[in-house]
């Protein structure tokens, strides 16, 4: 907790400094009724995630406010492996009622793991790169969500490898 001009105390924000907290839309405002699903019942996700979104993430990683060029690929892989791993397991389970639910708690874990990688001494963890996984991970709540999650990565780390020097 901190205070204000006022002398209030308010709670001190839990992301990494300059870092705003961001809600993730993960598909297009047609999709607030269910008159506007597909035919197999899906939300469609908003084009912007898999394209110029994805872009300014991946520029960021690198050279953006608080990109790194010494991030690389490998290190990239290694969250878009673990993301596509808990896809696999979530298709696994998608015959039993709990598969979301067993899945669910290894999404939140990945802020955990962004954490430790980034605060190891010497990390080349980007801040931007932090601040991707807290908020995408923060804007996770079905498994709806969580397969337009690995889409728009999915996107981002195409564009990334496209850039990576």
């Amino acid at each position: 907790m901190h205070s204000n001009p006022q002398g209030q105390r308010q709670p001190q924000n839990q992301h990494t400094k300059g870092e705003s907290k961001k809600v993730i839309q993960w598909f297009t405002d047609d999709n607030k009724t269910d008159d506007n699903k597909t035919e197999d019942n899906k939300k469609t996700i908003r084009p912007e995630l898999l394209d110029e979104e994805a872009k300014k993430e991946a520029k960021d990683w690198l050279d953006g406010e608080r990109g790194n060029k010494e991030f690389t690929k490998s290190q990239l892989r290694r969250y878009y492996n673990e993301v596509k791993n808990l896809e696999r397991q979530l298709k696994a389970l998608s015959d039993t009622k709990t598969g979301w639910d067993n899945v669910y708690p290894m999404v939140k874990m990945l802020k955990s793991k962004i954490a430790y990688d980034k605060n190891r001494e010497n990390s080349k963890i980007p801040d931007a790169f932090e601040n991707f996984i807290r908020n995408c991970v923060d804007s996770i709540k079905t498994e709806e969500d969580f397969k337009a999650f690995v889409k728009h990565f999915e996107a981002c780390v195409g564009f990334f490898k496209g850039k990576e020097k």
